[in-house]
């Protein structure tokens, strides 16, 4: 008997060639968060696929369970297709990135609702607006806030005087702390600018900030690779257009 399908939409993660004419797709789905599955003949068939397995698209897609680890990809057709992003090296580049973050950081098979609905909207801001390197750092520490790696900038941990927003500090990647200059102690040089750019971006929202300047950014990317270290032990991907 036919196991019974449900419809949600979801987001293509990567993609492998399976047997002759499968493939096995790794999803993210509003619904189920991470998910693989296999679409049996995706590599021939037209009517239940057609060129919907394609990244920076949003797809509504048709799912069974089976008794593996694997999902069935019944069908999936194209809801959204963001055009003007794939249309652009930089924005597909960086939307990669942005896709292959989401694999690190995201347990499989957990809902992740809030991921889904934020890559959307760096989707959407790419392909209404282009991409700078700034956004896909943005999102990174984004998915980082939502797994609950929220650095404190506030307040140094040693003394406990609360560092004034146009203050230097240094971040301890270890506990994901400040600590302020008199007590030192601490490898991550952060301007009030880089401090400001990844309080912003770990809010509610991540794209309605202003692009840090050169120095910022590169202080905060430095403070995004030691949290990933420290705390993941991942590596992000950085900008591919570097």
């Amino acid at each position: 008997m036919a196991r019974p399908t449900h419809f949600t939409e979801a987001l293509l993660l990567r993609s492998v060639d399976y047997r002759d004419a499968d493939r096995i797709v790794t999803l993210l789905s509003r619904d189920h968060g991470p998910i693989s599955a296999l679409a049996r003949g995706a590599r021939k068939s037209r009517k239940r696929f057609g060129g919907s397995l394609e990244p920076c698209m949003l797809l509504r897609v048709e799912l069974a369970e089976t008794r593996g680890d694997l999902y069935r990809l019944a069908s999936a057709e194209v809801k959204h297709h963001y055009a003007n992003l794939a249309s652009s090296l930089d924005s597909l580049r960086r939307a990669g990135a942005a896709l292959r973050t989401l694999r690190a950081l995201l347990p499989v098979e957990e809902p992740a609702e809030q991921a889904f609905a934020s890559t959307l909207e760096l989707f959407e801001h790419f392909d209404a607006h282009g991409s700078d390197r700034w956004q896909l750092l943005a999102f990174q520490f984004h998915l980082l806030a939502l797994a609950g790696l929220t650095p404190d900038l506030e307040r140094c941990d040693r003394c406990g005087r609360e560092a004034p927003a146009s203050r230097a500090v240094l971040l301890d990647a270890a506990n994901g702390r400040v600590r302020c200059r008199d007590c030192g102690g601490a490898a991550l040089y952060l301007c009030s600018a880089a401090r400001h750019f990844i309080r912003a971006v770990t809010g509610p929202t991540f794209l309605d900030v202003e692009a840090p300047d050169e120095r910022a950014w590169l202080q905060a990317r430095g403070a995004l690779e030691g949290l990933t270290a420290q705390h993941l032990s991942l590596e992000l991907p950085g900008d591919p257009m570097d």
